[in-house]
């Protein structure tokens, strides 16, 4: 479920362009899920919007900060690649 609202989020923002905040807010919440298959693919389409994106940047940013260190493992491969 959470996997599907990221992949709905991503075009959201990618066709609609016109609110940015809650579907990243669904994106933050699947790149930062326990479960590999839900935060790989959170993490990959936030990385896409990323790389035109400030905010999206900026939640990436927010994973590298969190207390969970595989979170912020998983992060900082991703800014890396940016």
């Amino acid at each position: 479920m959470i996997a599907v609202r990221a992949i709905d989020a991503f075009e959201s923002i990618t066709h609609d362009r016109k609110t940015i905040d809650e579907p990243l807010n669904d994106l933050y919440l699947a790149a930062s899920h326990a479960r590999f298959v839900v935060w790989e693919v959170g993490l990959a389409l936030l990385a896409q919007i990323a790389s035109q994106s400030k905010d999206a940047r900026a939640k990436i940013l927010e994973l590298a900060r969190e207390r969970k260190a595989e979170n912020r493992k998983r992060s900082i491969q991703y800014l890396s690649a940016l």
